[in-house]
């Protein structure tokens, strides 16, 4: 997952790793390197990317749910915005259209994206709208069925 990288090791935070295969200098193979930023798999890896997810949704002004730490929200005078995460996935609500494309532009400001359009599916639950009559779906049809076939 390229999402850790964007976690930086903090100033005097040392940790090294051999060279992968594939990427061994020739001559310099019992080298290892001092890495400058998370990876996955590295035990550091989840911590130093929420802390940066943190600071950069802090810095764009929204708040975390003090219960529930995958949970932001920001409030204006003209339009409200609850999103969640899961690792680099967010899911968010917004109260108008322009609060999700300002929301769009400012993750944009801290962090490569990619916008997938509408929710269809987060977290093993199937999401369909139906916008005009103002109706949300949830369903883990999907999950229940493989944990029936499962067990």
């Amino acid at each position: 997952m390229t999402t850790f990288l964007w976690g930086t090791l903090a100033e005097g935070e040392e940790v090294y790793m051999e060279q992968p295969n594939g990427f061994k200098v020739k001559g310099k193979e019992d080298y290892v390197w001092m890495l400058r930023k998370g990876l996955y798999g590295l035990p550091q890896g989840s911590r130093l990317w929420n802390k940066t997810m943190h600071d950069g949704m802090a810095s764009i002004g929204f708040h975390r749910v003090p219960c529930e730490y995958c949970i932001y929200f920001r409030k204006t005078d003209d339009s409200v915005i609850i999103t969640s995460i899961h690792i680099d996935d967010f899911l968010a609500g917004t109260s108008t259209d322009d609060a999700a494309a300002k929301f769009k532009a400012d993750l944009t400001t801290l962090w490569k994206i990619s916008n997938l359009g509408e929710a269809q599916f987060c977290v093993g639950i199937i999401i369909e709208h139906d916008l005009t009559n103002h109706y949300i779906y949830l369903s883990q049809t999907t999950l229940i069925n493989r944990i029936l076939i499962q067990f």
